[in-house]
């Protein structure tokens, strides 16, 4: 079946309006997303607010793999010149044996699958009470109890564990870990009140 003219001119218009909506905001988008990305990676490795930014970061870092790509296809001339006068492959090399030193001893140790490091640990710290995680953080279980009673968990007393605190409040028993972090070491100033 032959298509009308019509046709082929309306779907060429379509692909000719995609393109030239790529060409002029994927830059744009890219470093938009990257900055996101960066801020919202900074805020993560810090610790700050993990409960706000972890999905942020993760949610947006997928965006920015999809404009990223939009980005080489708009640029790809530029990008096939950097592969021709060599000049890519030394940050490529570098950027994946950084990356490998992070996932291979990972892999290596079973952690991955959950039988190792920070897994193990942190599945530790969820069957953890009150009276441990204080410990933990130097500071007292009474400190530890008012401190996470004041962010609105419920702590009935020392020998409530992090698993139980966080299923009265319907969180992650992570978040509840990294609520407890917030509190005062025992000795320590205690910050002003804002």
């Amino acid at each position: 079946m032959k298509r009308s003219a019509g046709f082929a001119a309306d779907f060429e218009d379509a692909i000719m309006t995609m393109r030239d909506f790529i060409f002029k905001y994927a830059t744009g988008a890219a470093t938009g997303l990257f900055l996101v990305s960066g801020i919202s990676g900074l805020a993560l490795f810090f610790h700050f607010q993990p409960a706000l930014f972890k999905d942020l970061h993760e949610w947006l870092g997928l965006g920015l793999l999809l404009v990223v790509g939009l980005h080489l296809y708009r640029n790809w001339p530029a990008f096939l010149g950097y592969i021709r006068r060599r000049t890519l492959f030394a940050p490529l090399a570098i950027s994946l044996a950084l990356g490998a030193l992070f996932v291979v001893p990972t892999l290596s140790s079973g952690a991955a699958s959950g039988g190792g490091g920070m897994a193990r640990i942190m599945a530790g710290l969820e069957h953890a009470s009150v009276d441990d995680m204080s410990a933990l953080l130097e500071t007292s279980p009474e400190a530890l109890a008012k401190h996470l009673v004041g962010m609105g968990y419920v702590v009935t007393g020392p020998s409530d564990t992090v698993a139980a605190i966080a299923e009265k409040a319907g969180q992650p028993a992570r978040e509840i870990i990294m609520a407890a972090t917030g509190v005062p070491a025992a000795g320590a100033p205690l910050a002003p009140a804002n």
